[in-house]
């Protein structure tokens, strides 16, 4: 920045055919020309803040910056054009993820004051204190990275977040919010923004708002040529490192192998307070990462959907453990995408030394898992849940899992029942669950229950807490395809339909046009047993929404046959 000392310019007026006036020109008075504020939690407590600003100073008038808050007021000395000053604030609330505590956001005030007091200019903004790592300590499996935020570890579970196709621009800060909003309740909670691509503000400003996490990235894989290719991919991520380093939810910044050694430098100035990875990561990009400083060991991730199955890495593969999911494509859909969602379900059963699921974009099957189909989302939504029931199948029978990456400790009863392929019920047993906060508990039936003497095909059905989980033995293919009563309910922005089976159904979903985002599904009903799926509209009509309705479950593929799509003729009340 350069201040000129020179004399106030005088601006010229002048008139056709008049004589030229002169007349002093206007000056803006000081200003605040750049702030960046970086928050950081102190491990024991409160949390540490970086200011730095820079000062616009067209006259040598004195002047001071005044910082305001949680309640506390601090005063920054300006020296030439520039302040800056690291304070320890005590009594601030931390920042937390979904799931993990309340995403605490403080109001900060800046202000620079004149020389009687007078407010010259003030900027505010809202700052989350959080301190995050990549834990990377051997373990038992060799796998070791593991995100830690304030101190506690969370299970990533991961999309990439991708441009609308429909909107030729960025989102505005309702629609953003409302995409952000379903993801969230689809399970994820961290979103990946590939190719040092920055969101708009309204984007960081929700994921804070959410408890979202964010890895975002600082480079692409493809290699930048050149000097002025480098010069400006600097100058592109230094511009959006100083816009949205200050929000909590970025836990990773991330530069691909051959990315310009000045990105580290970039990163290790203008945001200190997150962790950086540098080559590709596991699960993601062919390969690993190590985090800075490398210390020889790699953060993973253990599944990707959308790309072609990879080959193996040595020894068997192992099945409960995929490093690629098939994408769901065709008439199969359904069956496909439940397999995806059984295979997740499988990788969060797994022992926690790994840093979670990130589902990314591959060869087949383009964007984020979860901006695909709406069947696609309702099915991989379920197996990401917060909350998780399983029911599978070992070598000594079945058993019971509970999965609780809540805050909230699970206390309960669960009810487990036994039914034959008419819906009739042949058996029952319970027992009470205490899981607590971020773990798991499992639980083995008993055998009399799994095996009962001259039973081939049944259906167990496992109840807690508005939690089910439901295990065939035996043929499923056996089951006879639905007639379903159908009724619906309009709300504002919501419709909901009531779906009602003459005959016991495995894996009902309901399926919507492009776009329509689906909550309820999958579920497995018996005859009789009504499921309610709510469709969020966005104001769309429902005679419109009844043309692109329908239902589909497993009992569709009996015999091989394709998913029968049943479009459902509804009732409208209330």
């Amino acid at each position: 920045m350069t201040i000129s000392d020179q004399a106030p310019p005088l601006e010229l007026l002048q008139a056709r055919h008049r004589p030229a006036s002169l007349r002093p020109a206007r000056l803006p008075g000081p200003r605040l020309a750049g702030l960046q504020v970086d928050p950081e939690a102190l491990v024991f407590g409160g949390g540490r803040l970086r200011v730095r600003a820079l000062v616009e100073r067209p006259d040598d008038r004195r002047v001071s910056l005044w910082l305001r808050l949680a309640g506390a007021e601090y005063e920054v000395p300006v020296r030439g054009c520039a302040a800056e000053t690291e304070l320890e604030v005590a009594d601030v609330d931390w920042w937390w993820p979904a799931a993990h505590g309340l995403p605490t956001r403080h109001l900060i005030r800046v202000s620079l004051l004149g020389p009687d007091a007078e407010v010259l200019d003030t900027s505010q903004r809202r700052i989350g204190f959080r301190w995050a790592q990549w834990a990377i300590e051997p373990d038992r499996s060799g796998n070791p990275c593991i995100l830690v935020v304030n101190g506690r570890p969370v299970r990533v579970r991961g999309v990439d977040w991708t441009a609308d196709p429909a909107t030729p621009g960025r989102l505005d800060r309702r629609a953003c919010e409302h995409r952000l909003r379903a993801l969230r309740r689809a399970g994820v909670n961290l979103l990946r923004i590939r190719d040092a691509r920055f969101e708009s503000d309204d984007f960081y400003d929700l994921c804070d708002q959410l408890g979202l996490l964010v890895w975002q990235d600082l480079s692409s894989p493809r290699r930048v040529d050149g000097a002025a290719g480098r010069t400006a991919l600097e100058t592109q991520v230094r511009s959006g490192l100083v816009r949205v380093a200050s929000h909590p939810a970025i836990v990773l910044l991330h530069l691909h192998e051959g990315a310009p050694a000045g990105l580290l430098h970039l990163a290790a100035e203008l945001a200190p307070q997150i962790p950086v990875a540098v080559g590709p990561v596991g699960g993601s990009d062919a390969g690993q990462a190590s985090p800075v400083p490398p210390v020889g060991r790699q953060p993973r991730f253990v599944t990707m959907l959308g790309a072609p199955p990879a080959p193996s890495r040595g020894g068997a593969p192992d099945s409960c453990e995929p490093d690629r999911l098939p994408a769901p494509a065709g008439p199969g859909e359904l069956v496909a995408a439940l397999d995806v969602a059984a295979g997740l379900v499988r990788a969060r059963l797994q022992p926690e030394d790994r840093a979670g699921l990130l589902i990314g974009r591959g060869s087949a099957a383009p964007g984020s898992a979860l901006d695909g189909s709406g069947l696609l989302r309702q099915v991989v939504g379920r197996a990401c849940a917060d909350r998780q029931l399983v029911l599978a199948a070992d070598p000594h029978g079945v058993v019971l899992t509970l999965l609780n990456d809540d805050a909230e400790v699970f206390a309960g009863r669960v009810r487990i029942r036994r039914f034959g392929l008419s819906g009739a019920e042949l058996d029952h047993w319970e027992t009470d669950l205490l899981v607590w906060s971020h773990s798991a508990e499992t639980v083995r039936l008993p055998d009399s229950l799994v095996h009962p003497t001259g039973r081939s095909t049944q259906l167990l059905l496992a109840e807690a807490g508005g939690l089910r989980a439901a295990w065939f033995s035996g043929d499923p293919g056996a089951l006879t395809r639905p007639r379903w009563q159908v009724t619906t309910a309009s709300g504002p922005d919501s419709v909901s339909v009531l779906a009602t089976p003459d005959v016991l159904v495995h894996d009902a979903c309901l399926v919507a046009a492009e776009g329509i985002e689906i909550e309820g599904g999958p579920v497995t009903l018996l005859p009789g047993e009504t499921a309610e799926f709510r469709i969020l509209t966005g104001g769309v009509p429902v005679a419109e929404l009844r043309r692109s309705l329908a239902l589909v479950c497993r009992n569709d593929l009996a015999g091989g046959e394709s998913p029968q799509q049943v479009p459902p003729a509804p009732t409208e009340r209330g």
